[in-house]
């Protein structure tokens, strides 16, 4: 079951970050959240007496989801208020339900990587996942651009990419959520993690963020380079130089 997780890992920027389209007749969204279910009944039926909530150092993991579900109430209250309780529709009910899932699935993952070599296959793995379906959209956007009719792109002034996700602001917001970790993993002394991947993750990842053209993405890398630049005593400076060098 442990090389299944990392399956599932794999396929998230295949379908959880397109759960709308229908590529085999059936929503993404509904393909992964039957195999995310599968493995927490996994977990459920193998490892009751195990099932807890974890920390990194002093942090409990469940904060970031409290925060993460906090904010989410607070956007949907916003709706009902302004809006009033009767906008309230199917949409607004399948949202509930990915919020749910989202806890669920977060929970899977805090009770199953419970050691470090878990830890760092998985963010290998997801690595691995951004790289591969980064390189896909940009292959098939600069295919566009030379009018090929296996390109593909979101057509606006300027051809946007979208990758797996079919649209540029959803593929650029997973962007972010891969990219800040393999910046750090380049930047910090971490050897465990220190594989060939690291040197084609940035460049890569950071071309494909540049061609969503999705200012929101943008702005959140903004934020990330922040947040690492406070820990800038701590970087291997020419194991950074080489990759952005890359």
């Amino acid at each position: 079951m442990e090389y299944y997780f990392y399956l599932l890992i794999f396929l998230v920027p295949y379908l959880a970050i397109s759960p709308w389209q229908k590529p085999l007749g059936v929503s993404n969204g509904v393909i992964f959240a039957f195999m995310v279910m599968l493995f927490v009944m996994w977990l459920l039926i193998n490892k009751p007496v195990k099932l807890k909530w974890r920390s990194i150092g002093r942090v409990p993991l469940i904060i970031p989801l409290v925060i993460f579900f906090t904010v989410s109430m607070i956007s949907l209250s916003k709706t009902v208020v302004t809006k009033g309780v009767n906008t309230i529709g199917l949409n607004n009910l399948q949202e509930i339900g990915y919020l749910v899932f989202v806890i669920v699935f977060y929970w899977a993952v805090v009770n199953f990587v419970d050691n470090r070599q878990k830890l760092v296959l998985s963010i290998q793995v997801f690595i691995a996942a951004a790289i591969t379906a980064s390189m896909y959209g940009l292959v098939r956007m600069f295919l566009y651009m030379l009018g090929s009719r296996y390109g593909e792109a979101y057509n606006w002034t300027v051809p946007r990419l979208a990758a797996t996700a079919g649209e540029p602001q959803v593929f650029g917001s997973f962007i972010i959520t891969i990219l800040p970790l393999a910046v750090a993993v380049v930047l910090f002394k971490i050897t465990a993690l220190k594989t060939g991947w690291n040197y084609l993750a940035v460049p890569v990842l950071l071309l494909a963020l540049i061609m969503t053209y999705s200012a929101g993405a943008w702005a959140g890398f903004g934020l990330a380079v922040g947040f690492l630049a406070v820990w800038l005593p701590y970087y291997n400076f020419r194991q950074a130089a080489a990759v952005f060098l890359i």
